[in-house]
Order: structure tokens, then sequence, then C-alpha cells
């Protein structure tokens, strides 16, 4: 009876640990401002690239992302920034950048929403870049936004399945070295 209370206390005391659909304030967890960088490798002059307003002080206007000129957004967007792909040819002539944002029917046309606000580690800081990368989808002859950084809350998933498996087995042990007594 004594090993099951035991068994019981460690796993209701590792049961906070385990939950893993919980936003903050989960301990050891904090929210970063985040910047986002977007790469690519191969020049795009057959689309255009635009960053969505943020309902404070930017319009939605185009932007140019090059090999060599990799595209920052400012983090004075408040908690998401659109970006839009489309492609040049299913344009009409003389679209503005905020038409072409609020035109949901154009063929081809991809939005992506950025999240501006992580999760992170606390050891991890205050401040968190992170990175996306223009290609060509697998599926269609279109591009797409990919993310290229791996969030950091993996830490946390170890940290999360090794802790409570490492007392578990601890328990175990001790069980087993005081029954050979």
């Amino acid at each position: 009876m004594m090993r099951i209370g035991v068994v019981l206390a460690l796993l209701a005391g590792s049961a906070e640990i385990c939950r893993a659909d919980g936003g903050p304030p989960i301990p050891g967890v904090q929210s970063a401002f985040v910047t986002i960088r977007i790469i690519t490798n191969h020049n795009h002059p057959d689309y255009l690239f635009i960053l969505g307003p943020d309902h404070r002080e930017y319009p939605a206007h185009f932007i140019e992302v090059a090999p060599d000129k990799p595209f920052t957004v400012p983090n004075t967007y408040f908690h998401v920034a659109d970006v839009v792909i489309v492609r040049r040819s299913s344009l009409k002539p003389g679209q503005t950048a905020e038409e072409i944002y609020n035109d949901r029917t154009i063929p081809g046309r991809k939005q992506y929403s950025l999240t501006l606000r992580e999760s992170v580690p606390v050891w991890y800081g205050r401040e968190y870049v992170v990175s996306y990368r223009i290609q060509k989808a697998s599926i269609d002859d279109q591009l797409e936004l990919v993310q290229t950084t791996v969030s950091p809350l993996w830490q946390c998933s170890v940290v999360g399945i090794f802790g409570p498996l490492a007392i578990i087995l601890g328990g175990l042990w001790l069980v087993r070295k005081r029954r050979r007594r």
C-alpha cells in the first residue's frame, strides 16, 4: 500500500510538468518579442511580396526579398504580421499593395500570418529571431513561406518528458534497493 502511495505522489507531483498544451504562465516559460527575418536563395521576379498593415501605423506595402537582401519585419507590429505572396501575372495593372492585400480572389494568392509573440524558456532571453525562407512549393508551382528556425520550446518538452521519467525511475530504483535489504 505504501508503494502505491509513493507512486501516486510522484505522478501527482510531476503532473504540472507533463502538461503540454497549457499557455503561460508555466514555470520556466516567458513571452518574448519576435523579430521575423525572411530570406530566399533565388530571385523571384515573377512574384510580388506584400507586408500587410499593422492596423496602427504602417499601411500594406511591397517588400523586396533577394538572396543578398533578407527582409526583416519591424518589431513595431502589434501581434501578427501578414505576408502575401502573389504572382505578377495574376494582377491587374496599377494595383496598389493595399488593393492586392484586401483582394482575396486573386488566383494563386497565398497569405501567411506570422506571430510576433512567442513563448520561450526563461533562459532564452526576451528577444527571439524567427527565420522564414521563400521556396518553391512541392505540390504546385507556387512559392511558399517555410519557417526554418526551430522553436526553443523543444528544450522544455525534453525536460517535461525526461524529468518525470527520471523521478519515476528513481523511485522504482529506491523501492528495489530497499526491498533487497
